[in-house]
């Protein structure tokens, strides 16, 4: 996305390209929501073997410990700017809630409005 966003830059890139990659980007975003990740053990396979590994534990454990709590994620006014979707259906799959807003809704004019009830954390994609 960075490179195609420099190739946006550059002017190398034209209106139809950036739409089949923006189109591509979303197609991998619906994808991975819903991917299911061969390396994260279920509740089950955590109580049938005992143990978890350490690095699930800990995604559990703060996932747990965010729960009411919330990632807001803005996305860039860019075409490109998709990966703040894709943060929050990877923090979404991990248990932590998050929530998409486009760039507007943080400008001057419209940041009074912004609902951050239990926002913890914001992240910003801007390429």
């Amino acid at each position: 996305m960075a490179l195609a966003q420099l190739d946006v830059n550059r002017g190398s890139l034209d209106h139809a390209s950036r739409a089949r990659i923006k189109e591509a980007v979303e197609w991998v975003i619906d994808d991975l929501s819903d991917h299911v990740d061969a390396t994260t053990p279920t509740a089950e396979e955590d109580a049938a073997e005992g143990t978890a590994l350490p690095s699930m534990r800990s995604a559990k454990e703060l996932a747990s410990s965010w729960q009411g709590a919330a990632v807001l994620c803005v996305a860039g006014h860019g075409s490109l700017d998709e990966a703040a979707a894709m943060l929050a259906q990877l923090l979404e799959r991990r248990g932590i809630s998050a929530r998409v807003v486009p760039y507007g809704a943080v400008s001057v004019a419209n940041l009074s409005q912004l609902d951050v009830t239990d926002v913890q954390m914001a992240y910003l994609s801007y390429l």
